[in-house]
């Protein structure tokens, strides 16, 4: 059984072991209150809501609301990611200024 467990430890991603720095305590603060509240969002909203909160925000960006038109896009392509373009030199320059725990967030796929 011991080494069973230890097995399963190993093939953990880092980002969930013990001890990761990264990860430490933060977990979602208020993950009971926004389930809460999407509960009442979600028992309360009817697809007839829906439709009108849709056809509304339609309406606003095809009269150039540019707010109305980000959303629209946003929620029908996902956010648009924005690129920085820059020489292999100043990238590698970049790297090599960023701390371990930078490095690892980077190499982990979070953008924060």
């Amino acid at each position: 059984m011991a080494n069973q467990e230890n097995s399963n430890k190993e093939n953990k991603p880092y980002y969930f072991q013990k001890g990761n720095t990264l990860a430490a305590g933060h977990g979602r603060p208020y993950a009971k209150q926004v389930h809460a509240l999407k509960k009442v969002i979600f028992d309360t909203t009817t697809p007839h809501d829906m439709q009108v909160i849709w056809k509304k925000l339609l309406y606003m960006a095809k009269r150039g609301n540019m707010p109305a038109i980000r959303e629209v896009m946003d929620r029908c392509f996902g956010k648009a990611i924005q690129a920085v373009e820059m020489t292999p030199a100043e990238a590698e320059e970049n790297v090599k200024e960023m701390s371990t725990e930078e490095l690892m967030r980077l190499a982990m796929g979070s953008r924060n």
